[in-house]
């Protein structure tokens, strides 16, 4: 759980009119023990982090979305579907309109392809033991089932402490009012490094 004191940053977004220039992705995880925590989930939670999305980025930090595009043939990701079940799930509605959500608002502006988009998401899933052996080195675990309390700082020194780079939190309150961390957001260059983000703080959602 997180403390009372927060601080909110607005996302920006650019709706893509033209050519792209992308300097660099936001990859969002989610950490589904927490999320579950804060939102009625249809599925069940792993108990390991998973994919939310890759979204393309400009270097003032703001987001590409809502790319035109031709129609894809979502039959392209047909052998890649085991996989985005697994580590590219939704937790609130059916996984395909989740995927084709991702596509539609942020894949289409990423300059790939309707497979390699998701291939490329689910090759960064190698960072996401990181992200999990970075909090429990640092003592935090994953159900937080002792009732332990963590401040932002805890989060975010351990996970410095793991990519020496500035990452975000995504935080959300229950319905209790508690603020829990239920994500990550790494950044990456185009090479798919993972670099510092632009503005490292955390982002809270409110419950509506």
């Amino acid at each position: 759980m997180l403390p009372a004191l927060f601080f909110i940053m607005l996302s920006t977004f650019h709706k893509c009119t033209s050519e792209v220039q992308i300097s660099f992705h936001y990859v969002s995880f989610i950490w589904p023990s927490r999320f579950c925590r804060t939102k009625n989930c249809t599925n069940s939670a792993p108990p390991y982090f998973t994919i939310h999305g890759l979204w393309p980025s400009r270097s003032n930090n703001t987001s590409i979305v809502d790319c035109q595009g031709p129609i894809r043939n979502y039959g392209e990701i047909q052998p890649l579907v085991p996989r985005l079940t697994l580590y590219w799930p939704s937790y609130t509605h059916r996984r395909t309109l989740s995927w084709r959500h991702e596509w539609n608002h942020h894949g289409k502006c990423s300059r790939l392809t309707l497979a390699r988009y998701f291939r490329a998401g689910l090759y960064l899933l190698n960072f996401r033991s990181d992200l999990l052996d970075a909090l429990h080195n640092a003592g935090i675990n994953e159900r937080s089932s002792d009732g332990n309390q963590y401040t932002i700082f805890n989060y975010l020194t351990a996970l410095r402490n793991r990519f020496r780079h500035e990452v975000q939190l995504r935080c959300r309150d229950d319905l209790n009012g508690v603020i829990f961390l239920t994500g990550v957001n790494l950044c990456v260059d185009l090479n798919y490094h993972v670099i510092s983000c632009p503005i490292y703080t955390w982002l809270r959602f409110m419950e509506q």
